[in-house]
């Protein structure tokens, strides 16, 4: 029996039978040519390869006479195409509302233009002549290059970061936002990045963790933080930003990528194919949320999270505070701060005490995340708990009497115009209308303006170490990644950083390589090793970046906590440098 006779004589046999065997093989026989070499690349990820060289192959046929004859026959099948999907889509878009059969006009026309080189050149091959295959490379001009177009579903500070490094590479990504159609109880805008509880990433200082990460991050060009530091604002040591300025320096900079493809719906599933990366934070959507228990097979971990009042600043009298940061740090003078004496301490708390909260719901239990209490908790824990936390006077003493206080409170600029001041550390559950009469109470706010209310939302997370590995990948399925507060960590720059980390290391996937692992010695790293390799049965808690969780190879003797902490900064911003180093290198292939 002639074999080519017979497949020929299937329309687009060529194409269409090898597919149909490769289906049927691959459907109950999915190991059988997993046998390493050239044909396990070829069956696995191979396929770029094979159409490469079968273009070759049609070149080696044409002649550059032939040229402007397959250019005009191309030309003519590439208007053809496109212009019918076009009308296609605007009868679409006229009379069916922009979708017809749940495909979006894009869809239709995106489906109707593209061009599929396998059956096109297997038909040709039949039927036509060299220059009509030579027709297909100008044909398939609006099919753009073989990339991978990777989806990122949420784009916060994890999404975005995630999206923008592997854009930067050369990777087409689809990053779905939900804002403005569907909105969150704490979100306020559609804009990426927005932060929504305080606008402080926390201490700058390299000897602090948290400062730490932020270098790494610089290190590996950080979008977040990069557009941190424009947005910045006067904090002390710390390193807070005008949240409007940055959210809006965030969203241009992805708007401004071209191979990032925004697209402002809510995803209800998990993306059924190609790589794909959940970066939906604490305020998942509730559809999301039951997929993703789906999927993982358990339910949500969740604690109950608030954010801390925000005040105009025209109403407060500043006559009865003074500018101080607290021991002189940053500018000096970076903070306004209201002094309270020993009586009007007591009376503040006993009306905090007393004053009505939010309930929970009757099903769920009061949990918290101990670096965000609600002012009202931590006030439940004892009289002197508030001075030695949010309220406490020490390095705060008041130049005007060159007195200590005995309790203070702390506004910080929330925007570069000043026209708005956060009380630092106040996250409240408290109703509004007891926000207004006790919050009034502190000296200097009694007639305070509130720009936005303190408010308590419920944040989820899934249980990390049970499914992703070091690189936040599903174990089970490698396709699939998590970034940012659903991981597991707790705070803004921990959330971008996990974004970072899940995009370079998607990037090193694409470009042919086995990921190389963030070390463990680095701040970053630890990230990584707090969210796969704790015990699955154990609690799993979230946490922010801290010393304790960064692997010291050391063990030195040196007892000097400073001394030691230097140590590991260096050791930490070295490996990050080396690693980066590391994955800089020339890819060996790239996959589609």
């Amino acid at each position: 029996m002639n074999i080519l006779k017979t497949v020929n004589r299937v329309p687009g046999g060529m194409m269409v039978v090898p597919l149909f065997l490769g289906m049927v093989l691959n459907t109950f026989f999915p190991n059988l040519l997993r046998i390493g070499g050239f044909t396990q690349a070829l069956t696995g990820v191979g396929y770029p390869t094979v159409l490469g060289m079968y273009l070759f192959t049609v070149g080696t046929k044409m002649t550059f006479r032939a040229a402007p004859r397959m250019l005009l026959r191309g030309g003519a099948i590439l208007m053809a195409k496109v212009g019918t999907a076009t009308l296609f889509a605007l009868a679409v878009a006229h009379y069916f509302d922009g979708s017809v059969l749940g495909l979006s006009t894009l869809a239709v026309m995106v489906a109707m233009s593209d061009t599929n080189g396998g059956m096109f050149l297997a038909l040709t091959s039949v039927m036509g002549d060299k220059e009509d295959s030579g027709t297909y490379v100008v044909q398939s001009i609006e099919t753009g290059p073989f990339l991978t177009m990777l989806i990122f579903v949420g784009a916060g500070l994890a999404g975005s970061e995630c999206a923008w490094q592997l854009a930067r590479r050369g990777h087409r990504v689809r990053l779905h936002e939900m804002r403005p159609t569907v909105t969150t109880s704490a979100h306020q805008t559609d804009r990426c990045a927005e932060l929504v509880c305080s606008n402080s990433f926390r201490s700058d200082n390299p000897r602090n963790a948290v400062g730490l990460i932020k270098r790494e991050m610089e290190a590996l060009d950080s979008l977040v933080i990069r557009c941190a530091r424009q947005a910045a604002v006067p904090a002390g040591d710390a390193l807070a930003m005008d949240r409007h300025v940055f959210a809006g320096l965030v969203t241009e900079a992805i708007a401004a990528q071209p191979e990032i493809e925004l697209v402002r719906e809510e995803v209800t599933a998990i993306p059924a194919e190609g790589f794909a990366v959940i970066a939906t934070g604490p305020l998942t959507s509730p559809a999301l949320d039951r997929a993703i228990g789906g999927l993982l097979g358990t339910e949500d971990l969740y604690f109950y999270d608030s954010m801390a009042p925000i005040l105009e600043a025209s109403s407060l009298d500043l006559s009865k505070m003074y500018a101080l940061s607290r021991y002189g740090k940053g500018e000096g003078a970076d903070y306004w701060n209201c002094p309270l004496s020993r009586e009007e301490y007591e009376r503040f708390l006993d009306a905090l005490l007393a004053g009505e909260t939010v309930p929970i719901k009757d099903f769920e239990k009061g949990v918290y995340f101990e670096g965000c209490l609600p002012i009202e908790v931590m006030a439940q824990r004892g009289r002197e708990t508030l001075r030695h936390g949010p309220m406490k006077p020490m390095g705060l003493t008041d130049p005007r009497t060159g007195r200590r206080p005995w309790a203070v409170v702390q506004l910080r600029q929330d925007d570069l115009a000043k026209e708005h001041y956060n009380i630092v550390g106040f996250q409240t559950k408290l109703k509004i209308p007891e926000q207004q009469r006790i919050f009034r109470m502190i000296p200097g706010l009694e007639n305070a303006a509130f720009a936005r209310y303190g408010m308590l939302h419920r944040n989820t997370y899934i249980h990390a170490p049970a499914h992703l590995d070091r690189f936040f990948r599903m174990r089970r399925e490698p396709r699939l990644y998590f970034a940012g507060q659903i991981t597991g960590v707790e705070g803004y720059v921990e959330s971008a950083a996990t974004g970072l980390a899940v995009g370079l290391a998607i990037a090193q996937v694409l470009e042919g390589r086995e990921p190389v692992p963030i070390p463990y010695t680095t701040a970053i790293g630890s990230l990584a090793r707090h969210c796969s390799e704790r015990p699955p049965s154990e609690k799993f808690e979230p946490m922010n970046v801290t010393f304790g969780l960064i692997e010291d190879t050391s063990h030195s003797p040196v007892r000097d906590k400073q001394v030691r902490r230097q140590k590991m900064v260096d050791r930490a911003l070295s490996a990050i440098a080396e690693w980066k180093e590391q994955i800089s290198a020339a890819p060996a292939a790239v996959l589609s």
